[in-house]
């Protein structure tokens, strides 16, 4: 029903592109704060009966609140925050701006040209309600914000048939890579993997830990949680696994790939092509050697070479590349005749020289 709702209004394709309007975010957060000092005045209004309390009064109190808060949420620069990667930082930022834009408050009404005055209590629980009010209502919103943001992207991510992976880990580096795949239309995260039964029942980034022993439980992932890869967040992480996770899934048909390192990451956001499959370079622990054909080529030009076991899979394809290096003669050794006559047939017709 609230994706039906927000498909027909447009809401659902505003939520998903990048980033809020930062303007848009003050002209919401000044809206709620306004409503947030309508509510609590209209509350100690109705506990507190003082002629203080028209509707003059009241509209003064409003268009104070509004210009204080827009000026406080400036100082604070709360609206600068991306509302989908809140965190505890900006909520204490946004507790602060309501605190000022209250301790503002405070002053003003204190100025305003109004006989009698409120009364002490009065004002005192105005304030403390227009800020716990505000806080309320500025944080639920976001949460409202996070909440269909991740209905949305869960839905994309369906829509576009997104590859499901389990992270290997649960150290800093996998989490950090779970983070940065939470936006990702290709892969989704299912959870995290780690070796052994330590961790089977918690849960990291909102992910749950799946264990494996053995080649049984890849077998149960695969087919229980529909887990289409593996992705590792190092090298250093797949050479460990290379004996144990890396067979498993092999043999059970599961896909391992490798995230790219942190410098190869765009904007905060990892392309499709930077994950790929693992290579034998990636669990090889050293550099790969590159060798110098030109260099071999040299050392075999002209000169007579013997080859032994040339009848074999690994001589006769070594006597088909010594064959292309212009070397004087090519001598085969071997006590199979049979593969040896047809060997020595295809050298003479591929390279009659």
């Amino acid at each position: 029903m609230l994706q039906v709702i927000m498909s027909r209004f447009g809401i659902e394709k505003y939520l998903s592109s990048r980033y809020f309007s930062s303007w848009l975010i003050l002209t919401i957060d000044t809206v709620v704060s306004v409503v947030s000092t309508l509510i609590a005045y209209l509350l100690v209004r109705g506990l507190f009966t003082n002629p203080v309390f028209t509707v003059w009064y009241g509209f003064w109190l409003l268009a104070g609140s509004c210009v204080l808060s827009v000026f406080s949420f400036i100082v604070f620069r709360t609206f600068r925050s991306v509302i989908r990667h809140t965190t505890l930082r900006e909520i204490w930022k946004l507790g602060g701006a309501v605190l000022f834009k209250d301790l503002l408050m405070f002053f003003y009404v204190l100025f305003l040209p109004q006989k009698p005055s409120p009364p002490y209590a009065a004002l005192s629980m105005g304030f403390l309600l227009d800020v716990l009010v505000t806080l309320f209502l500025l944080l639920a919103l976001r949460l409202c914000m996070i909440v269909v943001y991740d209905l949305i992207k869960l839905k994309q991510s369906r829509r576009a048939n997104s590859r499901q992976v389990l992270v290997y880990g649960t150290g800093d580096k996998s989490v950090s890579l779970v983070t940065r795949l939470q936006n990702s239309p290709h892969y989704r995260v299912v959870g995290f993997l780690t070796y052994g039964k330590s961790l089977r029942k918690h849960t990291i980034a909102e992910c749950p830990v799946y264990y494996f022993e053995n080649q049984h439980s890849v077998e149960y992932l695969r087919d229980r949680v529909d887990v289409d890869a593996i992705l590792f967040a190092t090298n250093d992480d797949a050479q460990q696994e290379q004996e144990r996770l890396i067979r498993y899934c092999t043999e059970q048909g599961v896909k391992i790939l490798i995230a790219p390192p942190i410098d190869e990451v765009i904007d905060g956001k990892i392309m499709k092509q930077s994950i790929r499959e693992i290579k034998i370079e990636d669990l090889l622990g050293r550099p790969e050697i590159r060798i110098s054909m030109d260099e071999i080529i040299a050392n075999f030009r002209g000169r007579t070479i013997l080859v032994t076991g040339a009848a074999g899979s690994i001589g006769s394809e070594l006597c088909r590349q010594l064959a292309t290096f212009g070397v004087k003669e090519l001598i085969l050794f071997d006590n199979g005749e049979t593969p040896m006559h047809n060997l020595r047939l295809e050298l003479e017709e591929r390279y009659p020289a």
